[in-house]
């Protein structure tokens, strides 16, 4: 098997390219700090953003000059309220801002996951929402020829996300809540993840209550400390 932990530096470098649609993971733990502080920091750009709710890190990227884009069903910090930084971008036009609903956003990069090009829902056949997203279209049922909303597949350039444990080869295991990582992970085409230990492979094999992603899914890891902070990592 490949060796697969680097630093976070070598990572972004390697598999961020300007203008890559970029899936942030994390759902109320488990944010990849460290990585995107890395993104920012190399000053990437262009950068097209999708995720359910896109919370500080957003923020931190948007801020940075990294985003053009960003397809999200909500924007904010939970608790604290929406975004201001994303607000004064999407209105002073430097931010291109799709609006979808969250559960949209999971479908969509469901279908993508699943390799099919949209997933047929009920979900925005009613208000005005649906008709200001181009990926987002009106069909019949073949059964029993109800209208639905047929959500377009999401393939991010990139997945960037973190996860307690790996072992070298990439393999990862994530505890808690997971949000739209699983399937945000498995709808992209390649996956940075940062951990906070590494593991034998059999201490991975051993353990069932976790989602896992594989080292044939995976293009990097790289250990840092308390959630990825990137000021802790070494």
């Amino acid at each position: 098997m490949v060796d697969k932990i680097m630093t976070a530096q070598q990572a972004v470098k390697k598999y961020v390219n300007n203008s890559d649609m970029v899936f942030v993971g994390g759902f109320g733990h488990a944010i990849p700090f460290s990585v995107v502080q890395e993104i920012v920091r190399q000053k990437k750009h262009g950068l097209h953003l999708i995720k359910t709710g896109a919370d500080i890190v957003f923020d931190m990227l948007v801020a940075g000059g990294c985003a053009q884009g960003l397809t999200c069903g909500w924007y904010g910090n939970p608790g604290i309220g929406m975004s201001n930084v994303i607000r004064n971008a999407v209105e002073s036009g430097t931010l291109e801002l799709t609006e979808s609903t969250n559960f949209s956003m999971m479908l969509r990069l469901h279908a993508g996951k699943l390799g099919v090009p949209f997933i047929p829902s009920p979900i925005l056949s009613d208000g005005d929402l649906a008709h200001t997203v181009s990926e987002i279209k009106s069909i019949k049922c073949p059964f029993t020829d109800t209208e639905l909303q047929a959500h377009g597949s999401l393939n991010p350039d990139v997945a960037v996300v973190h996860a307690q444990r790996s072992d070298i080869n990439g393999n990862v295991q994530l505890w808690g809540s997971i949000g739209d990582t699983v399937d945000g992970c498995e709808a992209s085409k390649k996956i940075i993840c940062s951990v906070e230990e590494i593991c034998r492979e059999d201490e991975i094999s051993l353990t069932a209550s976790s989602y896992k992603i594989t080292s044939t899914q995976s293009c990097c890891r790289y250990k840092a400390a308390l959630w990825g902070l990137s000021f802790l990592f070494t």
